[in-house]
């Protein structure tokens, strides 16, 4: 059984685009017709609704949400020590959660920026991943995590680190921050498991709306840098675009949506499920954003555009893609009028099938331990 756990099931642009990924790749690969297949989130019910359709074969689930809440009040090693730990749990939950660990031929905790000092509790994951490889033959691997923001642990925080990567069979980060944190706090051989990669969103191609139109995309949290960038929008910026799209990346940016159509009707909503299928990118476009995963798919497009950071989490992230090449570039708190389409593609926009096949490679790698 291949265990594939995430913090997907929100729902939540990025997460849900990672598991659309993980699950072709596994179908396309034969493995769940093969092998039974359990997807773990925040809710089943929204994985269900997302992916059933077209992966009947998979199962839904969030057992390990429910053991992982429960260390809510504990910090990232806490939660850490926990998971290390849970074969020694008399909670229910995380009986449950082990058992269905131990049960797996693999464990895929696939990639976000969800494992870090900003959501610590996550970090029970990787410490349950490493007690089910110490206690059955489960496997272990993670692809495309972030880890930022994380402080630096004491000596007694970098033996239970030790510990839980000692059991993974590779552990795939998607920046520098990330690599070079583990790396140096890690002893032995341990630091030769880190493997500096790419985010999960690389596993396949971006499809290219591959016409001359220009598209004006937002992807806005409801908050009030977002009411900074609507305010800066004028009417012939946002009417020099042919079409216009809005990314409802979360529930929450309906806020933002809302505000921006007080001000322009032009601009088609576009949720979930349909930016996971299809977000009609073309390298014409521009995007304005202050999420993650909508600049990494704009600019493997080839499209152009903005981004807004603010706290080093968003730092590390947005850095991250910068440092791959996207032409994208930080808000100065301006008007948009200067936002031109590139005028040659960008170095992210040619290495994107190299990128593509060094995380294939990866995947495949992962597709060997159930060899």
């Amino acid at each position: 059984m291949i265990l594939l756990v995430g913090g997907g099931g929100i729902p939540n642009y990025g997460d849900e685009l990672i598991i659309n990924n993980w699950l072709k790749w596994y179908h396309d690969s034969g493995l769940i017709d093969n092998q039974s297949m359990i997807v773990e989130g925040y809710r089943s019910s929204v994985l269900r609704n997302m992916f059933a359709d077209r992966f009947p074969r998979a199962r839904w689930s969030h057992t390990i949400r429910e053991a992982r809440v429960k260390h809510r009040s504990l910090d990232f090693w806490g939660a850490l020590a926990r998971g290390l730990n849970v074969a020694n749990s008399t909670d229910d939950a995380g009986q449950h959660s082990f058992r269905e660990a131990s049960e797996a031929s693999l464990m895929h905790i696939h990639g976000g920026g969800y494992i870090n000092g900003k959501w610590p509790s996550h970090a029970f994951v990787l410490g349950l991943a490493s007690a089910a490889r110490e206690k059955s033959d489960t496997r272990a691997i993670t692809t495309g995590i972030g880890i930022s923001p994380l402080a630096e642990p004491d000596t007694d925080q970098r033996k239970i680190l030790d510990r839980a990567i000692e059991s993974f069979d590779f552990v795939e980060v998607r920046d520098v921050w990330s690599y070079e944190y583990l790396r140096r706090n890690l002893s032995g051989d341990r630091p030769n498991k880190i493997v500096l990669g790419l985010d999960d969103a690389f596993l396949y191609r971006v499809e290219s709306t591959g016409q001359d139109h220009r598209t004006l995309h937002l992807a806005l949290r409801d908050d009030p840098q977002a009411d900074s960038i609507i305010e800066r929008l004028t009417n012939k910026f946002v009417g020099s675009f042919d079409r216009h799209l809005f990314w409802v990346c979360k529930h929450t940016d309906a806020g933002a949506y809302v505000k921006v159509a007080n001000r322009f009707r032009l601009f088609e909503l576009a949720g979930t499920t349909q930016l996971v299928e299809d977000p009609r990118l073309g390298p014409n476009d521009t995007l304005i954003t202050e999420r993650f995963h909508p600049h990494l798919q704009a600019a493997r497009s080839g499209a152009s555009g903005v981004y807004w950071s603010g706290s080093e989490y968003y730092d590390t992230k947005h850095g991250s893609l910068v440092d791959l090449g996207s032409p994208f570039v930080a808000d100065d708190g301006k008007e948009f009028g200067g936002l031109k389409p590139a005028k040659s593609p960008s170095k992210m926009r040619v290495d994107d099938p190299e990128n593509i096949a060094t995380k294939q490679g990866l995947a495949r790698r992962a597709l060997k331990l159930l060899e």
